[in-house]
């Protein structure tokens, strides 16, 4: 099971029943959350966003994870090299190795050989 870094989360406060609140990275990301209290950590170690919750938070929860997981293991791992799963887990380990934020994503489109830059 994958599980957050807690070091990496802000306004992190204990719950009275157990687990903790802290601000959700994902929506803080797209500029939501200003209080700080959108992610629950339960004591059995599951998340939830009160934003998305349930099935509609499914991409919400990897985008989550995507910024301050601990991935179990990479997928590759040859002298210094690692590879991820995914794009996202690549750029929130960077993200976190370097202590800064990805601000733009440029795309390689391969049938014209270009770069696909999005504003």
């Amino acid at each position: 099971m994958s599980r957050l870094d807690q070091t990496l989360l802000v306004n992190v406060k204990q719950r009275s029943g157990g687990g903790i609140t802290a601000r959700c990275p994902a929506c803080f990301q797209e500029g939501h959350d200003k209080t700080g209290n959108h992610l629950v950590i339960f004591p059995s170690g599951t998340i939830a966003c009160i934003q998305y919750p349930h099935d509609e938070g499914v991409e919400h929860r990897k985008r989550i994870f995507a910024l301050v997981g601990v991935p179990d293991k990479p997928v590759l791992q040859k002298g210094n090299a690692v590879a991820f799963s995914t794009i996202d887990l690549a750029i929130a380990s960077q993200e976190r190795r370097l202590k800064m934020k990805a601000t733009r994503r440029d795309f390689y489109n391969r049938r014209t050989n270009n770069i696909d830059r999005f504003p």
